[in-house]
């Protein structure tokens, strides 16, 4: 009986030790305070590249009728464009397709109407580039290849053969920008800064379209519209282009 009761006795202390344990400590951490900011760079510089993308479209009952008189179009262009170039730059097919043209009805039609439109025809459109370094050359090229049956010009533009001094330029203008940012806020009490995550935007070059002669807008019969009167010599005037970046960089406030 009298061991027992030491048993029981050493249980219940064990017990109560347990119970009475220091409660867990709990830390309570504060949030980092940081601050994000993005700065941005552009610089103007002068172009040295010509990109003209010449269209040659052809509409015909059958699609092999519409490839047939594309191609024997396209071939005259191109070989127009290379004559006028000599070694001075490149011509090269970007894109060719081949589509069926649907009938267009009214918007005020009735209905039903046939749950797929019929083919009216076949559409073959054949984009030829042209790409130089002679500015010189950019309207003689558009002009032969107007006369040789191209329907127009989609687009010119102007970019950089080697962008990366430029680049570097607008990298070094976001990362002012960003100092400057940053010397602005100390007027509010942000001085003691750490970096902790910076990133760099992929520098864009944007070539500036250039709007020129009637030549760009010519339509040929082989769509149905008549030929418009060109110039002597489709004037060509570059722009400046713009290469710009942006520096994103993460601080932490100490």
């Amino acid at each position: 009986m009298k061991n027992t009761l030491v048993v029981l006795a050493l249980a219940a202390a064990v017990s109560l030790a347990a119970g009475c344990r220091a409660p867990r400590r709990v830390v309570i951490r504060q949030p980092e305070r940081t601050l994000s900011l993005t700065g941005y760079g552009e610089v103007q510089t002068t172009p040295d590249l010509a990109t003209v993308r010449l269209k040659v479209v052809t509409r015909a009952a059958t699609a092999a009728a519409a490839q047939e008189s594309n191609s024997a179009i396209a071939a005259k262009v191109v070989e127009a464009a290379t004559k006028k170039l000599g070694d001075k730059g490149k011509v090269w097919t970007e894109n060719y397709t081949v589509n069926p043209i649907y009938k267009e009805y009214p918007p005020n039609y009735r209905y039903p109407r046939p749950e797929a439109p019929p083919v009216t025809g076949y559409e073959t459109r054949n984009i030829i580039v042209v790409r130089t370094a002679d500015f010189k050359l950019i309207g003689p090229v558009i002009d032969a290849a107007i006369a040789a049956g191209a329907n127009g010009v989609d687009a010119l533009n102007f970019s950089l053969s080697n962008p990366v001094k430029a680049r570097g330029e607008a990298v070094t203008r976001a990362a002012q920008d960003v100092e400057a940012q940053l010397k602005a806020l100390a007027i509010i009490g942000v001085r003691h800064v750490r970096l902790v995550n910076l990133s760099v935007g992929l520098p864009q070059q944007y070539p500036q379209p250039l709007i020129f002669g009637r030549a760009a807008i010519a339509a040929s019969s082989a769509i149905g519209g008549p030929a418009m009167e060109r110039p002597a010599v489709t004037p060509v005037r570059p722009h400046q282009i713009g290469v710009s970046a942006t520096v994103s960089v993460t601080y932490r406030i100490e």
